[in-house]
């Protein structure tokens, strides 16, 4: 495989277009000609002004993420032998037996709002075969009220866990890889699992393999987890990305909660390999698996996908699940949404729709987010990235953000739902670019999410978040060049809201107003809505008590129900956090995302903490998932 195509699987072609006419007279960028600026069909945009896309597969082009791609039984395929040199010797792997217990402590309590409650299994030294702790990052969760052992929660997450690449780099040889008895595995998509109350995890471990007939091997999980529950039915969902050098697409596993509530299925502790090197736990704890929008690796790209499910007791598509991601035509370079409905009980591909795309015409369509209203509707959000180029302005390239809206008819697996053409909500003329000033790890962008509440009058209300830059990032330098390196140098998290009507369709956008424009950075934004208090709580990082305007806190705005403005937040850790101090990504990235998820009057925050692991007697920051827990009742004034 060409280096060209191996750079645009992991990087990502942006698929979005240039504006390609002139404006008279070069001059400083006005609002009138942002309101302008749209994208010409056909135009390609310069390779050079991609938008990055997930963190984990912009990792592994960085020098340390290379290294470990070489090692990876999947990714090694995609990379050119001479991209990364495999440094130091590699120790082969054979049958041993467990030099450690990986079983969890007793449940810890969910009240940590200093640094978040560790949601993970894995030993302050690491794994035994690895030595040191490594990376959890890009969070998602979801959660059954009540529905754990003795009416506890049970609240599932899922992680970019790092363990997978690490176990292929302490597994190979330097030609191939040995198979690695009682070890993590090769996943770099972690579950973790809290069945018996409190904010840690009982069990975790990566979710298992799938089978890949056109390579003849073994694909496995390459992170942006996202998981959903279905409480109705007690379905509990999840998905990742996959690929090697001849596939792209998306997984999409299932199990139940009387599973995960089962120590027989889910033992508590990490989930590890058999002595054969096999996912044996993993795959009795999540039974059925497969590959949904499967595709060719030579002609386009699957990223960023999301899983949901219909949890109606009846009705057309009760108990289906959804799934959403973003595909990318090598070619040309343009980048659609796709939507695709599966019965909640599959058991193979027969069982789902032909994906289709939602985004119409729109040739830079990213950042898919996707909510099941009360009756059924199914709710997209989606940005169409536009590109503007014109070197009579200043600056000369900028961009801009379509935020759209999408609504579907389900029509009951596996036929795919009828859905509307897409609609605008709003138009980002500050959109961050890349990276922010005050922390250099990328991934910042004006991704928007959404969910859906209930007013006091019964009516449903949309509710879509995203960051947005005080000023633009794009700073024009003489006659019109830009400094891209620069970044935003001040990020905000803004909303806008409207009634919907029956069929999902909203009336009326509202203004754009602020969850959050205090000093400092507010980004990663997170909204879910808890219908039955008819609360929308939005969490994200924020700088605004850091001097430096560069360490992180978790931080929650809640919209109260009849509200048309945010609460003043709340900090759920207080710790300042670097996001710099990773020893492994470093300042390279700080996930893509967290999770949110909020019912029964009890809101679930999943996010990204530097604790602190040991690697011989030193001691050593790393990324660690955390779990935190509020409940309305604690949040009254």
């Amino acid at each position: 495989m060409n280096q060209m195509l191996i750079a645009v699987w992991l990087l990502g072609a942006t698929g979005v277009a240039a504006y390609g006419q002139h404006n008279a007279g070069g001059r400083i960028l006005r609002a009138a000609d942002l309101a302008e600026a749209r994208v010409t069909a056909g135009a390609k945009p310069s390779p050079d002004l991609a938008v990055p896309r997930s963190g984990m597969l912009r990792f592994l082009l960085s020098p340390a993420g290379a290294e470990l791609a070489r090692a990876h039984p999947n990714l090694r395929g995609m990379l050119p032998r001479s991209a990364a040199t495999v440094g130091g010797t590699h120790r082969a792997m054979t049958w041993r037996p467990p030099v450690v217990s990986l079983r969890p402590a007793p449940p810890q309590p969910c009240n940590n709002f200093a640094t978040g409650t560790k949601f993970n299994v894995e030993p302050d030294a690491g794994m035994p075969e690895i030595g040191f702790p490594v990376t959890q990052d890009t969070e998602s969760v979801d959660f059954i009220p009540g529905g754990g052992l003795g009416g506890a929660d049970l609240v599932i997450g899922g992680t970019d866990d790092f363990r997978g690449l690490w176990e292929a780099n302490a597994t190979f040889d330097g030609i191939e890889n040995v198979v690695d008895a009682f070890g993590w595995g090769y996943s770099g998509t972690g579950y973790h699992v809290s069945r018996r109350g409190g904010c840690s995890a009982d069990f975790e471990g990566g979710l298992p393999r799938l089978f890949d007939p056109v390579a003849n091997q073994d694909l496995f999980g390459l992170g942006n987890p996202s998981v959903a529950v279905d409480a109705t039915h007690g379905n509990v969902f999840a998905s990742d990305l996959r690929g090697d050098q001849f596939v792209t697409g998306v997984s999409l596993f299932r199990t139940n909660a009387v599973r995960l509530n089962s120590e027989r299925d889910c033992p508590s502790g990490t989930h590890l390999t058999d002595k054969n090197g096999n996912d044996t736990t993993a795959r009795t704890c999540w039974p059925v698996g497969m590959m949904v929008g499967l595709s060719s690796n030579f002609t386009t790209i699957n990223d960023r996908e999301q899983v949901r499910a219909d949890e109606r007791a009846g009705g057309a598509g009760a108990g289906d699940v959804y799934a959403t991601w973003s595909r990318t035509q090598v070619g040309d370079q343009t980048t659609s949404v796709l939507l695709l409905a599966c019965k909640g009980e599959f058991k193979s591909i027969a069982d789902c729709s032909d994906p289709i795309s939602v985004s119409g015409g729109d040739p830079g369509a990213f950042f898919a987010d996707l909510v099941i209203l009360p009756n059924g509707v199914i709710s997209l959000t989606y940005a169409q990235v536009n590109q503007v180029f014109d070197t009579s302005l200043v600056p000369f390239f900028f961009v801009i953000y379509d935020i759209k809206h999408v609504t579907c008819k389900p029509l009951g697996a596996p036929l795919a739902p009828k859905c509307s053409e897409s609609t605008a909500i709003a138009t980002e003329k500050q959109p961050p670019y890349r990276a922010i000033t005050n922390s250099r790890f990328d991934g910042i962008a004006a991704i928007p999410t959404h969910d859906v509440r209930r007013n006091r009058d019964g009516g449903l209300e949309e509710v879509v978040v995203w960051t947005r830059c005080k000023r633009s990032p794009f700073l024009p330098l003489g006659s019109g060049q830009f400094l891209e390196e620069t970044g935003c140098p001040d990020a905000d998290v803004v909303f806008t809201s409207a009634r919907l009507e029956a069929n999902g369709a909203p009336r009326k956008w509202g203004p754009v107003r602020v969850v959050n424009d205090h000093v400092g950075d507010q980004i990663f934004p997170r909204v879910a809505a808890d219908r039955q208090t008819g609360e929308a709580h939005v969490a994200y990082y924020s700088s605004e008590n850091d001097p430096a305007h560069h360490r992180l806190q978790l931080m929650v705005s809640t919209l109260r129900p009849g509200a048309e403005e945010m609460r003043p937040p709340k900090i759920r850790q207080s710790t300042l956090n670097e996001p710099d101090a990773d020893v492994i990504v470093g300042a390279f990235f700080f996930g893509d995302y967290l999770g949110i998820a909020s019912r029964d009057g009890r809101t679930y925050t999943h996010s990204t903490f530097n604790n602190f692991g040991i690697y011989g007697n030193s001691v050593i920051p790393g990324q660690d998932n955390v779990l935190t827990r509020s409940q309305r009742w604690h949040d009254e004034d």
